[in-house]
């Protein structure tokens, strides 16, 4: 009697599929698979890495910082996507006004979606602006709040280090 060479349980002879695990049969009887499991291991999967992980070994290079041509790239990258969405809003915009004005020059309703899309091009260049401040101030942000700690910490081991007030013995 043949056996499944992916969880092992006897096949029946004719059977086109294992009824423990579902694995289809080549042949008659055969599974589909012709090596055992302990020849062909699972695939290892690669762990994720999280910021605590990158904290806990900072040697891993999860968390690095970018050079300077990556900052580079990135932000000619965003400067490309903000003039391309620039040139698309002036195209399709100006496109709406002569519909409008072929269209026998009624209600300026091509206002609204010059407006919306206006708002959301103001956000884009406020973005784009605002972006390479962004990841310095944060940068000043963490430092801040480390100096803040450090010097919490100076002040807590300072006051268990240092006998109390004259007059706030034990004793009195």
């Amino acid at each position: 009697m043949p056996f499944c060479n992916k969880c092992g349980d006897p096949v029946e002879e004719g059977d086109r599929f294992c009824h423990s695990c579902g694995a289809a049969t080549t042949k008659v009887g055969m599974p589909a698979t012709p090596s055992s499991p302990a020849a062909t291991p699972p695939p290892l999967r690669q762990p994720v890495p999280t910021p605590a992980m990158a904290a806990a070994w900072p040697e891993s290079g999860w968390e690095r910082e970018p050079t300077l041509e990556e900052r580079a790239e990135k932000r000619v990258r965003s400067r490309i996507e903000l003039l391309q969405h620039l040139g698309i809003y002036i195209a399709v915009n100006a496109f709406l006004v002569v519909v409008w004005a072929l269209s026998g020059v009624g209600y300026p309703w091509f206002l609204w979606p010059l407006a919306a899309w206006g708002m959301g091009l103001t956000i884009h260049i406020i973005s784009y602006f605002i972006g390479s401040e962004k990841d310095t101030s944060r940068q000043r942000m963490v430092e801040k709040e480390m100096e803040r700690i450090k010097l919490r910490e100076q002040v807590a081991s300072q006051d268990e280090q240092s006998p109390p007030p004259y007059g706030e013995g034990a004793g009195e």
